[in-house]
């Protein structure tokens, strides 16, 4: 743990982008899921206090329905903001750690639409805000991909727009 381990090498395991990184300790990237989802041992979602998510990388197609199925059920929790707010910035952290790249990231993002769409809807303006976040970075990193998308997720942003709680008009 001296300051010799911390120096950049580019020989160094870990050091490369995250698809390249393999498992982190306990042999999984996926981190602590749980109510505290968002404060996963290794800080893979959380970030820091500004809402920055760092990146979660995805190993394998089997890992990410794994995880997308994960994230399906945390963000269909009826009473629990706070579980569905880990499970939209987990989401981020999946598509910054490359999950995009999986052909079969667009068929799970449809899979999510339903409790997507119920999060764009949502009274919390946090979770809206998220959404919206989440939302926004997929449409940037899939550009023409996310097109088929634009329907399902269009009525629900313009309804917000109007909502007079600045926070989520402005997020969407």
């Amino acid at each position: 743990m001296s300051s010799r381990r911390g120096a950049a090498s580019p020989k160094r395991p870990g050091s490369g982008p995250p698809s390249a990184r393999g498992p982190g300790p306990g042999g999984s990237s996926s981190g602590g899921w749980g109510s505290e989802a968002a404060a996963t041992p290794g800080g893979e979602a959380s970030g820091d206090s500004s809402g920055e998510v760092n990146p979660i990388p995805v190993y394998s197609e089997k890992e990410l329905t794994s995880e997308i199925d994960k994230l399906a059920e945390h963000l269909r929790h009826p009473t629990d903001w706070a579980v569905r707010s880990a499970a939209i910035r987990r989401l981020q952290g999946l598509v910054l750690g490359g999950a995009c790249e999986y052909p079969s990231f667009t068929s799970h993002l449809k899979s999510l639409r339903e409790p997507l769409v119920a999060q764009c809807s949502e009274l919390r303006s946090s979770l809206v805000r998220e959404v919206c976040a989440l939302l926004v970075l997929v449409s940037s990193t899939l550009r023409e991909g996310f097109e088929p998308f634009c329907v399902e997720y269009f009525p629900p942003l313009l309804k917000q727009s109007a909502v007079t709680i600045q926070i989520i008009r402005e997020a969407s």
